[in-house]
């Protein structure tokens, strides 16, 4: 009877063992699948807006605070909102340095229910050094670009709205745009003269 009892034991032992062995397998596949870092850290992203309709509208006037920087012929445009959270992580990058290196190619669009709340967020953020124009409720870019989206990245090129996209990392998005303007510049220089239009199916217009 007691040899019974004592192979049960050892049995049910041998059980128990084995269980919190699969368990502790488990958690250590679950901790490292995925491909992430298992901090909820979303991947950096830029993505195409996919709207035919966000293009440069035929009565676009220019804010002057942006003048220097639409003037140009290749410039990237950001579209932040001051009541967007990624927004205020752009912003924050944008601080590190991005005056300076984005000198001539970077403007900003502060999209706000409230001047007050827009000077909060630049003040808050950095932005200063960086030309941009603060749009109160939106309507510039909303009358302009027919864009209710933000952070949105505008690639603008020879006088054009190139493409535009979401992103949720400036430093992504700037790789984007200095990759579409060398994609526009090998091309230019591919394409037969007097060919420059040909191609094209986007309804963009020339910036005014």
């Amino acid at each position: 009877m007691f040899v019974l009892f004592g192979v049960m034991l050892l049995i049910l032992a041998v059980a128990i063992g084995v269980l919190f062995a699969m368990c502790a397998e488990l958690s250590n596949r679950i901790g490292t699948s995925g491909g992430g870092t298992g901090t909820g850290t979303v991947a950096n992203y830029v993505r195409p807006v996919g709207r035919p309709e966000v293009y440069l509208r035929e009565d676009v006037t220019w804010p002057q605070e942006l003048a220097g920087v639409s003037s140009r012929d290749a410039f990237l445009l950001l579209v932040l909102s001051t009541s967007c959270q990624t927004c205020g992580t752009a912003a924050d990058e944008l601080a590190d340095g991005w005056a300076a290196r984005g000198a001539g190619r970077l403007g900003l669009v502060i999209s706000t229910p409230g001047i007050s709340r827009a000077t909060t967020f630049v003040s808050d953020h950095g932005l200063a050094d960086i030309p941009l124009f603060i749009d109160d409720g939106g309507e510039w870019v909303t009358r302009s670009l027919g864009l209710s989206l933000s952070p949105v990245g505008l690639v603008f090129i020879d006088g054009r709205l190139h493409e535009s996209y979401v992103f949720n990392n400036v430093e992504t998005m700037w790789h984007t745009f200095t990759e579409e303007v060398f994609q526009c510049a090998q091309s230019s220089q591919s394409r037969p003269a007097g060919s420059a239009a040909a191609g094209s199916s986007r309804p963009s217009v020339p910036v005014a």
